[in-house]
């Protein structure tokens, strides 16, 4: 899939290629940066602006972003991570690697506006 979010500082628009899961009408996505101490920039950029460009296939849309916070929504966290990981199963590495950094990876899902 392909997530375009709007520049936190520039306010240009940028494009990521990303792995992605489905439940129902969301898109599931894995802010792992591979591991890294530091979150990807297209996550920095949502967060900012939670109004992203979706292509998948041919399907082109706006959607919402929001993090599923790893606190207060555990349980949902917990079973969209197994979905995730069923599709790319290092993201259960990349959670070892981040946590010697203290950083919890995030999950987001996007909902069609």
């Amino acid at each position: 899939m392909l997530l375009t979010t709007q520049g936190r500082k520039t306010g240009a628009w940028n494009r990521s290629a990303l792995i992605y899961g489905k439940v129902g009408d969301q898109v599931l996505l894995i802010a792992s940066n591979g591991g890294a101490a530091k979150h990807p920039l297209w996550l920095e950029n949502l967060v900012q602006n939670p109004q992203v460009w979706v292509q998948v296939g041919s399907d082109k849309y706006w959607a919402t972003a929001q993090i599923v916070d790893h606190e207060s929504e555990a349980e949902t966290r917990s079973r969209l991570w197994k979905i995730m990981t069923a599709i790319w199963p290092s993201y259960d590495e990349y959670q070892v690697t981040a946590d010697q950094a203290q950083r919890v990876i995030p999950l987001v899902t996007l909902t069609r506006n």
